[in-house]
């Protein structure tokens, strides 16, 4: 008896650590790139679709190396958060803003959607959290280095240029004891 109450024990203990246990096999690897905005591209009701961000610097390899990750381990990459920040002007917010949607591309690999906003806010806000797709992004995260391509619809014309922040945040999950 107190053999299969031991035994029942180590199983819901085993069950109840999982999430514990998978939380320590996973990681945070934050990125960030400043997209200009050109005032003259913005027209009200005419969707960009040309907003490309500079080559973005991955710094996986390194990072893989400092935190002692092995690609081999490296079960899924996805996008945990994509938060969007007006830099300048200072006095710039979001309600120019309809729809947004945030494309990866690296070399020899497609391009693929992996964050969106339908209905942008008109609250004055200067931050935006898209929302993000589910998708598998190892393949581009593994290169040295990605870009983002932004397409907008706008309500509204803007006075100036806008100075965003793009900060997209990758979820790197290993496999859990190595399977």
């Amino acid at each position: 008896m107190k053999k299969n109450l031991f035994q029942l024990f180590l199983v819901v203990f085993a069950l109840s650590s999982c999430g514990d246990l998978n939380k320590l096999t996973q990681f945070d690897l934050p990125l960030s790139q400043l997209v200009t905005i050109k005032k003259d591209m913005v027209v009200a009701n005419m969707p960009i679709d040309s907003i490309m961000t500079p080559a973005i610097v991955t710094k996986s390899e390194e990072f893989f190396n400092t935190n002692n990750i092995k690609t081999d381990f490296i079960e899924k990459i996805s996008l945990k958060e994509m938060k969007l920040s007006i830099t300048s002007p200072t006095t710039g917010n979001f309600n120019f803003l309809k729809t947004i949607e945030i494309s990866i591309m690296a070399d020899n690999l497609n391009m693929i959607k992996i964050a969106t906003l339908t209905d942008v806010p008109t609250n004055g806000s200067t931050d935006l959290l898209l929302d993000v797709s589910k998708d598998d992004l190892k393949p581009y995260l593994l290169k040295n280095s990605i870009k983002l391509k932004i397409k907008i619809n706008a309500d509204e014309t803007i006075p100036t240029d806008y100075d965003i922040d793009v900060k997209p945040i990758f979820l790197i999950d290993l496999k859990v004891l190595g399977k």
